[in-house]
């Protein structure tokens, strides 16, 4: 139990980095989701004790994976645009934001990001689990 817990906080301090412009970033029509903002994230995490407050963890990574995953598919396909008709700058400037490069690499950060996203709904779904 100690060590789950102690993993959903090291695998968290990393995801708060990612969770901080999601969260300024939302929309009312946002609020409406699983997604939460990175201050009721912080204050579950510091006090979740019930099952629910574990599966609500759980819905927002869940939530939060889903969007990383989509902008990875967005990355990828602008990736694959580039590749038809590349820029001056894919020789020029190497990684510029008008390049295939460019856009692969944020598809590899968000998939990435999705990967953690899911790790930490799997663990709270867990640690629900384990509190009933």
């Amino acid at each position: 139990m100690k060590s789950i817990f102690l993993r959903v906080l090291g695998i968290g301090a990393v995801s708060f980095l990612a969770l901080g412009g999601v969260a300024r970033g939302q929309t009312t029509a946002d609020k409406s989701s699983d997604q939460l903002t990175a201050k009721q994230v912080r204050e579950l995490v510091a006090t979740a004790t019930a099952p629910a407050d574990h599966l609500r963890l759980s819905r927002h990574f869940a939530a939060l994976a889903a969007k990383y995953e989509s902008d990875a598919a967005d990355h990828r396909a602008l990736a694959a645009l580039y590749r038809k008709a590349p820029t001056p700058s894919e020789t020029k400037r190497p990684m510029a934001p008008d390049t295939a490069a460019h856009c692969d690499r944020f598809a590899t950060l968000a998939a990435n990001a999705a990967t953690e996203a899911r790790s930490m709904a799997r663990a709270h779904e867990e640690m629900a689990a384990k509190h009933q």
